[in-house]
């Protein structure tokens, strides 16, 4: 039984020789299953945008129009709207690239 040093001289040498499983399943599911959890984060975004709206605080107010005061005040407060921002950031950009 040939290595995987051997095996990748003999595929490199006759390319038309490379058999590999695409995983077309599993990359189905996990596409799936990213889906499904951009929706509830979708969902958790919409709710705080929602208190921002209805905010009696004038800054939580501003969320929505500049970007940089939601930033500032994400920094501190954990589970907050910037930090909520973030985390879709990142799954969707792992959604995007099919990660």
């Amino acid at each position: 039984m040939a290595d995987y040093n051997r095996l990748t001289r003999v595929i490199a040498n006759h390319g038309e020789m490379s058999i590999f499983r695409r995983f077309d399943t599993l990359n189905l599911k996990n596409l799936l299953y990213m889906q499904a959890e951009l929706v509830h984060l979708e969902a958790d975004l919409e709710r705080l945008e929602k208190a921002d709206r209805d905010s009696t605080d004038p800054r939580e107010k501003n969320h929505r129009y500049f970007v940089l005061d939601l930033k500032e005040s994400g920094s501190m407060v954990e589970g907050s709207h910037w930090e909520k921002y973030q985390e879709i950031q990142q799954k969707i950009q792992a959604y995007t690239l099919g990660e």
